[in-house]
Parts: structure tokens; sequence; C-alpha cells
């Protein structure tokens, strides 16, 4: 079901121009890149650091779906809007995932530090 819904939203910010950035076959081409062959450096609720071939790339993952998966910055240095782009949809998709099991993976982390092997569900 979730799958219909967000294929949807993606045909309504499509339709209406609602997606913050243009789309970019490169960025899209590149970002799967990344997730397949980056280390990821650092996951937090809004970005995704990886390091690729030596830099550091910060995705950003907040504003679903209609400002998601550009990249906020590289080595550090914050990217300007001007040279912002959005990958398809389906890698925001695959992007997102990743995401959403690197949380679930920390949550079940911190309740482990908290209650051991006990059972907390």
């Amino acid at each position: 079901m979730q799958i219909i819904i967000d294929y949807l939203c993606h045909a309504v910010n499509t339709l209406f121009g609602f997606y913050q950035q243009p789309f970019l076959k490169e960025w899209d081409e590149m970002l799967n890149d990344i997730i397949d062959k980056g280390l990821i450096v650092e996951v937090g609720k809004l970005t995704i650091k990886f390091n690729y071939e030596g830099k550091e790339y910060e995705i950003w993952v907040g504003n679903r779906w209609y400002s998601y998966g550009h990249i906020y910055s590289i080595g550090g240095k914050y990217i300007k809007r001007s040279q912002e782009f959005r990958p398809r949809f389906r890698t925001m998709r695959r992007l997102r995932d990743l995401h959403m099991n690197i949380f679930e993976n920390q949550e079940a982390c911190e309740l482990f530090k908290i209650y051991g092997d006990k059972s907390w569900s």
C-alpha cells in the first residue's frame, strides 16, 4: 500500500511542479553509485553523509518527496541552490529505504544498550 501512496505523491509532484529541484540524469546515476559503493559516515534525520571516492558527500533526506535526494554539501562545503538536482523517483525510494533501515537498526541498538538481551518488543 505504501508504494502506491509514494507513486501517487510522485505523480502529483510531477504534474503540479512541486519538486523543488529539477531532475538530472547524471545526478541520478552518481547517487546510485554513491549508494552502491560509498561508505556511510554519518546518518541524521535530514542528511546522510557518504565517503565516496575520497570525498564526503552529504545527501539531503528531509522533506520527502518534494525536496529529496539532492547533494547538500561536498567536503563540508554547502551547495548553491542553483546546483541542486533531484534523482529519479526510484532512486529516491531506494535512498529512503536505506535511511529508514539505518534508523531502525540504530533504534534497536539503543534499546539493546538499555535492556541488554531482554526482549523489548
